[in-house]
This record gives C-alpha cells, structure tokens and sequence, in this order.
C-alpha cells in the first residue's frame, strides 16, 4: 500500500538509512512503476545515490530554501598546539577574539560534552557581560535543550557549545556566527578485537557545510573554522555500516528473508565483518544453516546487541527471579547517555558518582541500585499513572524531584524504564522460553560467568590487584587500558567469597582517548577461570634504599621507554614507606629491563650528587654538593644575574619550558628568578640568578641579544646581596677630574665588578639652588608659579614642583633654578607677589570649625659651598674576589705621595636595633676588636641601622661585619612537617605566638603562608620563646594524630574517589567537636587534629571512624564468615598504614612527620644536626646506607642551627683548599 518512500537526511548515513535504503532498491526492481524512492539532503552527492539505483541519467530535483550567504574564514591553531590544549590555547581565545564582531548568536562545535565542559569552564572565567554560555548535546534533558532552543532573554546573546547534535536534529535561531572545531566523536567497530571504541576524529566536507549552513537560516552569517581546508580529507560522512557490528542488522535481514550475503548495501562491508556477525549469530542459536530460530525472532523484536540479548534470556532461563535485574542492566547499558546528571561542577559530581560506587563490588549493579531507587521514588503504578502524585509515570513528578535531588539524568532514566516494561513484556510474551526457578546464591557470580562467555574480547584482570590504579590487561585484545576514576574497583579492594582479591572483570564500555589510551568503565568481576592468561605479570626487581624524589626521577627516565613494545606491560611502584621501588612485568621482558634500570640508577645517582647550593660560612660564600662537599670558594650570585625582556612568559612553569627552549639550560640550573614591572616605562622584565659560572656564560652564548635588556649604567638598578661584597670591597678617595672608566682601566676591567661613584648625587644637589614656598593657597598650581616670573623679569626655573599638606588646606612648592643668583631674583618676586596679603583657611578647633589667616613664607637653601670647595670623588669598588680587593688595598698602603686614597669597607644592615638595648655596645666592641671604625645610618620606618666599616684592611672590615651580623642575626624557623605546620598555625590562630612575642620584646615575622618564620630580638628572649614552643608542643601532641597510609590504601585516596569524599564527610561531622581531618596526597598521610579544648574522647571516636574507613578500603571488614587464622593472615598480608620509622642516627621510633632524605628515603629526626656535626669526614652520608645526604636535606637539617652549619662548612672548605 506504500507507493512513496522519503529518506530524508540521507547524507548521515545511518545503519537504519542504508538498509532502508537497500530495501527500495529491491522493491523498485518488483514494482518499477507504483513505486517511488525520494532522496533527500541539503549536501550529499546526487551522483553516488542515483548510480546505486540504476538512474544515472536521471536530473536530481534541487528545491532552493531561503538560505542567506554566509562567508567562511580559517583559522587553523598555532604551531605546536597539542589536542589536549587546543580548547584553552586555541577554541576559547577565538571565541573571545570573534564575538564582538559579530551579532546574533553563536554555535562553537565541539566533538562531545567533556569538550563542551571543559570549554564553559574555561570561558565562563572570561565572560562578555552580555553573553548567556549554554551546553548543547544529544544526551542532556528537554528541559535542558529548551533553554537553548527557546532563548530569548532581551539584550543578551547566546554562544551555545555543541556537539554535531546541532548539525541537523536541532535548529537555533538568529545564529548568526558558526566556529567549528571541525572534530566528532564516532563509534568505530573493530572486526578482529570484537570492541566498540569511540574515537574523536576529522569531520567530512558535507559535514562541514551542514555547520557552516546554521548561520544563514535568517540572515547573512560568517564561520570561522579552526582547521585548515585541506584537513577535511572526506568528501562525505563514513557510513555507519562500515564502522558498526553488524550482529542485529543482519539478524534482521535474515528474518526478513533476506541473504545477508546478496543484499544491495550502498556501501558492501567486508566479507569478514558479515561472516564473523553470522558465526556469532549461529553460536547464540539466533540462526540455523541460514534461518531464523525463534530464539532469533525473538533477539530481532528486542533491537538489542544479540549478546545482550543472549545474557538476558540465558540468565532468566536459569534463573527466573533475576529477570528484572538482568533487563535493567541491559536496559541501562543500551541507553543513549549515562544516568548521572555530569553537570556544573564536574569533578563533584564525579566524586558523588564514586561515592555510591563504594558500598558496591560491581559497576553494574551500581547502576542498577540507582535506577531501581529512582524507580521506586514513585508511588505504585496504578492505570499508567502515580498513586503519589497522579501524574502519568512518564511525566512522574516524584521521580523528577528524586532525580534533581541526586543529581540524575531523568530523561535517560525514563528511557530505562521505558525499555525494561518493552523488553519484560516481549519476554513474558515468548511462551516457549520455560524458565527454572534455581536460587541464586551469589548474584555477581552469575552474572559474571555468562557476560564472560558472551564478551570475552572485553574480559581482562587487573595487571596489580591491590593497585588498580596502575591500569589493566585486556587479554584476547592484548590492550593495557586505566579504570574510570568512579569505577568500584577504584573505590577500595573488594573480595570474593574465597576472600580473594577481585582481580578479573569484564569490561561492558571501552573508549579510546585522542591521545590512543583506553578508558573501560561499567566493570563486573568474573571468576579467575574465565579470563585465559597470557603471561602473568610479576615482580622482576625491587630496588632498596629510594627516596622520593629519587623514584620520581627514575619514574620518569623510564617513561621515556614507555613506546618501547617491551614496556607495555610494565608497572612502576614506588613505596615511600619502605623506601622501595618495585618494577613489575611479564617474565619474559626481565632481561631487558634490568640493564636499562641499571643505567637510569647510575645517571640519576650521578646527578642527585652533583646537585649543589651556594651557602655562606661567615663572609665567605661557597659551592657544596651534596654530601656538603665544597667544590669551589667565591660563587656570587650578583655576578651570575641575568635580566631580560620581550620574554613571552608569564608563569614560573612557562619561563621554565622557554629557558629549555630558548637555552638549553635545566631548571635546577636556575638559582632564582622573579617578574617585574619598570615604573617608569611599563616594561615587563624577567631576571635570572644562575648557579655556576659555566651556566651563566652558556646562556649568555645562546640567547638573542633582543631579550637582554641593557642596564642603565654600568651599576645596575638594585643593590647586591651586602654580604656577597664584604672582603671585595674598597672606598677610593680620587682628585675630582678621575671618573670611574679611568679607575676601571687602572686596575683592570677582568677584576672591576662595579665602581660607583657615591658623592654624585650629594655634589649635584649642592650646584643646584632652589627655594621653597609653605603656606600657599589650595587653588595655587604650576602655571600661576611661572606666570609670577615671566612677567616681571623673565626668569624660567628649572623644575616645579607643587603639593599640597596631608590636611589638604594648604600647598607648597619646590623651584629649582640654574644657580644663586637666579634663586634670590625669584625669591624677592614671590615675596612682593604672594607674602603681602594674608588669606583664610578653616581647621578643626575643640568646638567646631574655626576660620585662621596665614600669610605665604618664602625660604632658600642656604648652602655655603662652590664648586671649588667640593670633595674629591669617592668611589666603591667591588673587586671580582678578596684576593684581587686585598691585593689593590697592601699595594695602596706601601705607595709615597699618591693622591689615591684607598680604604677597606664593608656594609651591614640591622634591622629593628630597638630590640636590642645593648646594641652600641657591641658595637663599640667590635670596632675595638678590629681596630675599625663605623658609621651607622639610620632607617626610617624599620628602626634598623646600616653601619659601614672602615679604616681598615678588607679582612678586618668584612669580619667586623659578619660578627656583628651574627650577633644579632634572627632565628629563621622553617616549618617542613605537617606537625611542624599545624602547631605554629594553631599558635598563630589563638594569637598566642604574638603574645609571647610582645611579653618578651620580639619580633615575629612570617611570610605569606606561614611556612617560614624570623624572629628578631635579644638572643636571651629567643631562647625564651623556644622554650615555651616546647612546652605547648606537649600538649599539642597530644591532640595530633597522623596515620601515613600504604601505597596500597593510598591509591584510593584522590580527586573523584570515594575515600576522599567519605574522609571529608567525617570532617564536617567532627568539625562541631572541634575536630579537623585531612588527607596528604604528597605525604599519603591522614592527619586528625583537636583544637586546644577538644574532649580526647570525641578525639579518639573521630580517629576510629577514620580507621573503620581504611578497614573498609583494604576489606579487612568482610561479612563473609572466615576462621579467624584466616582473618589475621588477611590483616598481615593487607595493611593499611606504613612500617613504623626509625630515626638512622639515633634509633629512635620517629614521628610520621619526620622528614626522610631525599635520595634514599630514610627517616632522620632532630638528633641529625649534632650526629653529622660530630663526624670529620666529608661526604655526609644516611648512617644505614651510606649514601650521600642531598644538600637540600642538609639545609633543612641546620636550618634552625645556623652555627652548627657554619662548623661543618668551615670543615668542609677547609678539606677543600688541603
């Protein structure tokens, strides 16, 4: 009775089109002349259409629509812009840049809504203020896409990110600016693995033209398309039929009637894809020699992927009561979208997805619990319609508000619920299928014995059970892919009936990532006997003594074998516990991983112990390597102090790729580094501090001089660090005709650092002459000034300047004038101007208000010098080191008549000297002892003083200003540990650390996070305050509580797990207690904390919920009943905390936050600084390995024992020069 058939959209290609589409072709051959076909797309190629069907010299019929021109731009992305940065680097910017030149609204075309979430995020940071940002995809809820379709908020326009749903299904209208990525995701199938992976690939051209088209559906439009032309190698879209399994589309063929293997597809798959879809249907008993079964009739009135179908029937056959359960998983399986509502925040609602997953062993009935909770958010079902809030249970206004409430894709979950009722009832119908009602013991076995036989292409095992996160091995596929973070066998390690570790899965999604890894998520656990091992994986080494940022250096060296097909199975794990680095793989690949660790060993050894720091021992600053190994004397940073422009950086991270870039140089290399803003001009600069001299001149060789910036003179625009100058530095008293070039050329410019001329700036204020008006009328500025004396005698000043008072009453001014003479004339102009009349000025008085008369006051600089009478030049001269500065101040000493005179000097600032009352006196003291002489500098605002040394040798100046450096030199505490951390910010909190400081006349200074404190004041009051640290700390500890956890438990600690959002969960419950918990992603460590007037008890119940927690994880808590030998092997075998740490000096049980050595990971305590200091012998080494200490554990080590340190130094340049 059909005489007309319209295929519209034609151009998708479709499954379902293409078989329609062979379908008519074989009906026109039957009824050539009652019969008709229409084609019909807006961009697909008529000629390949009217070929397949005979009619190649037929006239398409073009039907023009309303279509408004629309002009096209590329804008491909910048060089070097990966996938995974082509949003923030690439989408987002163009956004910003295209959208004021437009009107209208704006589609961006995204591949898929993890894209669109992740651009929204980015560009909501930068919003235009009449810019509405919405999504748009294939899965979102109608009310969702409502939004959009029916947008119309006055004076506001909409940029929606969309996915190719937007191509054709929905129309937005006024779009008038397309900006398309040019990228989709697609389902592949993959014939010989049996997967279906989503890929993110190039469009087609006709998919291209069908984006650009949605900006001309109402008036002239632009798109901009962020790919180049040539970039779209496809003319059309690739037909599903020739990336989609095959298994339903032929099952349907064949019943009706049709040879699979004769029938006109427009585009023939290959043999080997219909031939392996027959094979499997002839295995699920769907066909037989060619015909259909009833099994098969029925698998074709379900529509679902044969296999499931399969599972479905082959459980309910054995098992009549998990009929329900097993639709519903099918259900959800075959659903368009996920049942979780991913919106907003997209981490926490992943999280809130892994917290459901926790109380589960398996994914699938996971999503089961969920929709069948949102199922019976509603009343029972009575004539189609709610009993609790009437509505038809489509439109069920119960399960709405359940789904808003947990945050759940209600529209998916009606398409469940609307597919369950379908595939029940056509089950029920088939009344050949005679079920058994056997009872089902364990639901998971079950299920994970037939969904293994069905889909063992997707069966695998975790390559390390206890540690999921290290990836799994897809076993027939042969591919290592990672769990999905919301997985639970990410949430805590679950057991098995044989209290064995859930280690085999079937994994029900797989996806590939543009980057070629595999996500698999939706897991079920499978018996060990289902999964057919290749090769096991096993430990194939384990290396002792590692530190962490030793691992972390090895972790990364063999990550650059990671394409190596030898390393596709290997796992690396580092236990900061044990100090152990465990290297894990197949058997088969031991020999040729190990020499390649051996060597990554050796060059990491080599280069932890050639890392090195510049230190200061009193006025000497040295080079120490690790082990605190002098290697050389004398490396100053001001030397090595590089500044530098146009630098197209703007983050520590960036400077550090564009040095490596541009340099070639690492980023330990760099010693320091800091951005700055010139006041003057705006500029942006960047300095660098090498650490060595070899560094510095190879950076020199290799950088452009564009980026150099020149100083300004030859001295540079900051002063250097005062101590780096002492023993190098010399005052020179010359006649006044000597500039510092004749001085440089004197002495040389190889051992000439700096040469300051230091009287310049006093000799230029005393040739200048200058007056200074007070009391000057508020309205009085620059202009009326001049005019004052232009119009009178001519007189043109130099400079003015005019202010006004702090009340704002009254000005002022400054004029400056080219010498005396010009000054008096001015300022007898300015007294018979100004000075004659008085004027009134309103100031506060005890009862209001009170109106004063003033008069202006005229006042001179009276300075008595000439130029004849000036000093001689004084110059500071900073010598390249203390032999060449000794050298040119012996040989000064020994010169007859010379008008040169030279003098050793050395700077010192002190800072807050008002702390110290004894202050002069140690002063006085010093220059006695060095026979030296001081003059001390007043400065405003910190009540510090700056004192010069002189009259004396450079050795005598430099040590004079060290001791008195020492003497009142601040104690720095640096806090490293979390217990260190939380004791000085709990002190800070109750403001009990100021109080002490104020009690005992300190100091207190901190910098921004207060990780790093200076106390100044008497040495007397320091300890004091030491002291009562202390004694607080007592109380303290007790209340302070750290659990360091195994690498094992640790590992389901993190973003989107269940443990962190559990372990925050009892925070907030324990918070009204006064009770804090954390976790340390670094550390691995849990950290319980009273505040000052906790109950211990409360205290105590918080910990154990925080244990309980990590029971669960580990499944020490079972309700499986084992013997209780079998419970405390478990428990030996998984435990949640690390080994308990020994201090390697003292022996001593250590705190958890203790800090550990860097290279080889072992435990030292307080004890550390007084048992190296006690050794003579150099390098210094862990007392249980003897490996070398890095020279950043060393500092930590004396960080609040200076003088300790400088013993060791003094040794250590000592073996150096012997």
């Amino acid at each position: 009775h059909i005489r007309v058939l319209i295929v519209d959209e034609a151009h998708e290609r479709s499954l379902n089109t293409d078989i329609v589409i062979g379908i008519s072709k074989l009906l026109l051959s039957k009824r050539p002349n009652d019969f008709y076909v229409v084609i019909a797309s807006a961009t697909i190629d008529p000629v390949r259409f009217l070929q397949f069907f005979d009619r190649s010299t037929s006239t398409p019929l073009k039907v023009e629509g309303r279509i408004f021109e629309v002009t096209t731009a590329e804008k491909p992305p910048p060089p070097n812009c990966s996938d995974q940065k082509l949003i923030i680097s690439h989408v987002v910017p163009s956004i910003i840049e295209l959208y004021p030149k437009h009107e209208g609204h704006t589609l961006v075309f995204l591949p898929g809504q993890s894209e669109i979430e992740r651009a929204l995020k980015i560009f909501k940071s930068k919003l235009p203020d009449d810019c509405v940002p919405l999504p748009l995809y294939g899965s979102q809820s109608p009310e969702d896409q409502e939004k959009v379709i029916k947008f119309n908020e006055i004076d506001k326009r909409m940029i929606v990110f969309c996915t190719n749903v937007a191509e054709t299904s929905l129309t937005i209208p006024n779009v008038r600016l397309v900006i398309d990525s040019g990228l989709a995701k697609e389902a592949r199938y993959d014939i010989k693995r049996r997967l279906t992976v989503i890929e993110t690939v190039r469009i087609s051209r006709s998919s291209a033209d069908q984006r650009k088209g949605r900006a001309g559906r109402t008036a002239r439009g632009h798109c901009v398309r962020l790919y180049e032309d040539q970039e779209l190698k496809r003319q059309n879209i690739e037909p599903e039929i020739l990336r989609s399994s095959l298994d339903l589309v032929l099952l349907q063929l064949i019943r009706l009637s049709f040879n699979p293997k004769t029938f006109p597809f427009m585009d023939q798959p290959p043999s080997d894809t219909i031939h392996n879809s027959l094979d499997l249907l002839t295995k699920l008993q769907c066909i037989n020699e060619q015909k259909i079964t009833k099994r098969g009739e029925l698998f074709t009135e379900l529509s679902l992927d044969p296999r499931l179908s399969s599972f479905i029937i082959d459980v309910y056959m054995e098992y009549k009561t998990l009929l329900e359960l097993v639709v519903a998983i099918v259900a959800i399986l075959s659903a368009p979208g996920t049942i979780f509502f991913m919106g907003g925040n997209k981490e926490e609602a992943r999280a809130r997805v892994a917290l459901q997953a926790h109380s589960h062993k398996s994914d699938l009935i996971h999503l089961y619990s969920v929709y069948n909770a949102w199922k019976n958010a509603s009343g029972n079902e009575s004539q189609g319609k709610c009993s609790k809030c009437s509505k038809l249970i489509k439109y069920c206004i119960c399960r709405i508000k359940y789904s808003n409430t947990n945050s759940l894709n209600n529209k998916i979950l009606q398409h469940i619920y609307t597919s369950c009722l379908s595939i029940m009832k056509q089950i029920r119908n088939a009344r050949w299928l005679q079920p058994r009602d056997e009872m089902s013991e364990d639901t998971n076995k079950i299920l994970g014995i037939h969904l293994a036989k069905l889909f063992p292409e997707q069966c695998g095992y975790l390559l390390v059970p206890e540690l999921p996160i290290e990836g799994v091995r897809l076993v027939s596929t042969d591919i290592r892919a990672n769990i999905t973070n919301t997985s639970v066998f990410m949430q805590k390690l679950n057991k098995d009936a044989d209290r064995d570790i859930y280690q085999y899965f079937v994994a029900m999604t797989i996806a590939q990532l543009p980057t070629g890894n595999y996500i698999i998520e939706r897991l079920h656990p499978i018996p060990k006997s289902d999964v057919a091992i290749q090769s096991s994986i096993q430990n194939l080494t384990t290396i002792n003594c590692i530190g962490s940022e030793f691992a972390n250096l090895l972790r990364e060296k063999l990550k650059a074998y990671q394409s190596e097909s030898w390393a596709k199975w290997i796992v690396y794990q580092y236990d900061r516990t044990q100090c152990r680095f465990m290297i894990s793989g197949p058997e088969t690949t031991k020999s040729t991983i190990l020499p390649v660790v051996q060597r990554c060993q050796n060059e990491i050894m080599k280069k932890l112990s050639e890392v090195y720091d510049l230190l200061e021992c009193g006025p000497i600053k040295a080079k120490f390597q690790s082990g605190l190994v002098c290697t050389r004397i004398n490396e100053m940073s001001s030397v090595l102090k590089m500044t530098l422009q146009n630098v197209p950086c703007q983050t520590a991270n960036e400077l550090k790729d564009w040095i490596k870039k541009i340099m070639g140089i690492e980023w330990n290399e760099i010693k320091e580094h800091g951005f700055h803003t010139e006041k003057n001009t705006n500029n942006k600069h960047v300095y660098i501090v090498f650490k060595s001299e070899d560094t510095y001149r190879c950076a020199l060789s290799k950088i452009s001089s564009s980026y150099l910036v020149e100083q300004e003179n030859q001295f540079g625009r900051s002063r250097e660090n005062e101590k780096e100058s002492w023993g190098r530095e010399l005052v020179i008293q010359v006649p006044s005709n000597i500039t510092a070039d004749d001085i440089i050329q004197r002495y040389g410019n190889d051992i000439v650092m700096k040469c300051i001329l230091i009287n310049d700036k006093k000799d230029k204020l005393r040739k200048e002459s200058f007056l200074k008006l007070d009391n000057l009328p508020i309205t009085t500025d620059e202009t009326y000034l001049r005019q004052c004396l232009q119009r009178n005698n001519g007189l043109i000043p130099k400079h003015v300047h005019v202010g006004r008072t702090k009340n704002d009453l009254t000005g002022w001014a400054k004029i400056t004038f080219q010498n005396e003479t010009e000054r008096n004339q001015a300022a007898s102009r300015y007294e018979l101007e100004l000075c004659q009349t008085s004027f009134p000025i309103t100031v506060p008085g005890k009862k209001g208000p009170v109106q004063k008369y003033i008069q202006t006051k005229v006042m001179k600089n009276d300075e008595s010098d000439t130029v004849e009478n000036l000093p001689k030049n004084i110059f500071r001269i900073i010598f390249i080191n203390r032999e060449a500065a000794l050298r040119i101040f012996t040989s000064s000493q020994t010169a007859t008549n010379s008008d040169w005179i030279v003098d050793g000097s050395a700077t010192i600032t002190i800072l807050r000297t008002d702390l110290y009352p004894n202050f002069q006196q140690i002063l006085d003291g010093i220059c006695e002892k060095f026979k030296v002489q001081v003059k001390c500098k007043d400065i405003p605002k910190t009540f510090g003083k700056r004192c010069i040394f002189s009259h004396g040798s450079p050795q005598k100046t430099s040590l004079a200003a060290s001791m008195l450096s020492q003497n009142f030199a601040p104690i720095n505490i640096k806090l490293n540990t979390e217990r260190q951390k939380r004791l000085f910010h709990e002190l800070e909190e109750i403001g009990q650390i100021h109080k002490w400081a104020r009690e005992l006349s300190l100091q207190i200074n901190a910098n921004k996070y207060f990780t790093n404190i200076e106390i100044r004041g008497p040495q007397t009051s320091q300890g004091q305050f030491m002291r009562r640290i202390a004694d607080y700390s007592d109380d303290f500890d007790q209340r302070f509580r750290e659990h360091e956890l195994s690498t094992i438990v640790a590992t389901f600690f993190g973003r989107e797990k269940a443990a962190s959002v559990k372990l925050k969960q009892i925070d907030s419950k324990w918070s009204s207690k006064l009770c804090s918990v954390s976790f340390n992603f670094k550390t691995a460590t849990i950290t319980i904390i009273g505040k000052a007037n906790v109950s211990l008890k409360d205290l105590n119940l918080c910990e154990n919920e925080v244990l309980q927690l990590l029971d669960e994880i580990t499944a020490n808590t079972n309700d499986i009943e084992s013997d209780d030998d079998d419970d405390e092997d478990d428990e030996a075998e998984m435990t949640s905390f690390g080994t308990e740490r020994q201090c390697v000096f003292c022996k001593q049980k250590s705190s958890i936050s203790t800090s550990l050595f860097r290279i080889c990971g072992h435990a030292y305590c307080r004890c550390a600084a007084q048992s190296l200091t006690s050794t003579s012998t150099f390098p210094l080494q862990c007392k249980d390995c003897q490996t070398n200490i890095h020279i950043r554990d060393i500092e930590m080590i004396f960080n609040n024992n200076q003088q300790l340190l400088t013993h060791l130094l003094k040794n250590s340049i000592q073996d150096y020069l012997t």
